[in-house]
Formats: structure tokens, C-alpha cells, sequence
């Protein structure tokens, strides 16, 4: 009986979702964006978020990754808050153009992870890796020609 209630446990566990919107509301500006949303998303669910422009779509994903904090409700990533955004959650943006920093190269926007994490400073990494670690980059990414050169021009 005890094997039978480990296993319904865990059986149990896998159903719980990765994220979690539980009655999100986002006021920006005296704007609401996002309203009572409530949606799971369970481990390896594929999910797309379809809207007309400017219902919220970006926001929700923005809400998820922990780069906005809700007014109301709750966000949660494998059972916790997400109070704050993770170094294990990425978004990548249909419209890079406007990810990029036009002021940089295209090697210094790959070399903003780096800096955003800490490690562009850090001894671990000195800048001879650094430097390897964006040659490795423009050459898996096929950039050698654009490296050098700012977002517009690339």
C-alpha cells in the first residue's frame, strides 16, 4: 500500500503545472493590460498565445519570464513565486530588430549576456575567454561578416 501512495504521488507531481498564472492582473500606467488571467502550463506543454496587437500577449510572456510583477493574482514557476527574473528562462522576441542595441556590434550584443550575468567582470571568465566565447558564437551563428558591424547595417 505504501509503494502504491509513493507512486500516486508521484504520479500527482507530474501533473502540476510549470507555470502558473493564478488570476493575474497587470495595471501599467492607469492602462489595465492583462485581466484575471489564469492559465497552467505543465512541464513540456507546447502553448502559443494568439491575439490581436497590443491585447497582451508580450506582457503575459513578460509576466512569465518574471520581468513584470502583477498587480493582482499570482505567477508561479514550479510551485514558486516568481518574484524576480531566472537565469534558466530565455524569451526570444519574433521582432529581434528591436532586442538589439543599435549602439553596439553584433559582438557586443551577444557579449550582453555575459555582462548582464556578471561574468564579463568576473576572474572565473577573464577576457581571452570572453573573446573565444563570441568567436565561437559568430562562427556556429555564421555572424564572421557581421560581427564588427551594428544591428542596421547587418
Amino acid at each position: 500500500m505504501a509503494a502504491g501512495a509513493r507512486q500516486a504521488t508521484r504520479c500527482a507531481g507530474l501533473e502540476r503545472p510549470q507555470i502558473a498564472f493564478s488570476n493575474v492582473t497587470l495595471v501599467l500606467g492607469g492602462k489595465t493590460i492583462v485581466e484575471n488571467l489564469s492559465l497552467d502550463v505543465k512541464p513540456g506543454e507546447f502553448l502559443c498565445i494568439i491575439g490581436a496587437s497590443g491585447c497582451g500577449k508580450t506582457t503575459a510572456l513578460r509576466l512569465a519570464a518574471g520581468l513584470y510583477q502583477p498587480t493582482g493574482g499570482a505567477v508561479s514557476f514550479d510551485g514558486k513565486p516568481m518574484l524576480m527574473p531566472r537565469r534558466d528562462i530565455a524569451i526570444v522576441f519574433q521582432d529581434y530588430g528591436k532586442a538589439l542595441l543599435p549602439w553596439r556590434t553584433a559582438a557586443g550584443d551577444v557579449s550582453l549576456a555575459l555582462e548582464a550575468s556578471g561574468r564579463s567582470a568576473c576572474p572565473i571568465m577573464p577576457k581571452n575567454i570572453r573573446r573565444r566565447c563570441r568567436a565561437a558564437c559568430s562562427s556556429a551563428c555564421r555572424l564572421r561578416a557581421a560581427w564588427r558591424r551594428n544591428p542596421r547595417r547587418c
